[in-house]
């Protein structure tokens, strides 16, 4: 079974993004983040394997997020949530490790079948 973090600073997208990762039996969400800190934080005893990450959030935004923890070297698959869809910032997420790119508002199936590629 794949562990997943959720980090978005809205209670309802990490809310819904929970109800429909738990669709699949393969998935189980292990924690959630309303910040990059607050993710940082949990990483600090927990070990997802997958982090649904979004790019606009306060206290810590996903860009310094993807800096502080090396998703490449932790071995963890950082998919990218976001409304913003600047070439710029996707393209520095890619280079700081982000694998995927899911765009708000979501498809429950484009979700699960993003999921699907990194069981």
């Amino acid at each position: 079974m794949k562990k997943i973090l959720i980090v978005d600073d809205s209670y309802y997208m990490r809310a819904q993004l929970k109800k429909i990762v738990l669709t699949d039996p393969d998935f189980s969400v292990i924690g959630e983040a309303a910040n990059g800190l607050d993710a940082i934080n949990f990483l600090k005893n927990n070990q997802p394997d997958i982090i649904t990450l979004d790019m606009t959030m306060p206290v810590m935004d996903g860009i310094d997020f993807l800096k502080k923890i090396s998703p490449i070297k932790n071995n963890y698959k950082v998919i990218v949530i976001s409304a913003l869809s600047h070439e710029n910032r996707l393209l520095q997420a890619t280079k700081l490790g982000a694998c995927d790119f899911i765009r708000k508002p979501y498809d429950i199936k484009n979700i699960l079948n993003i999921l699907q590629k990194y069981k």
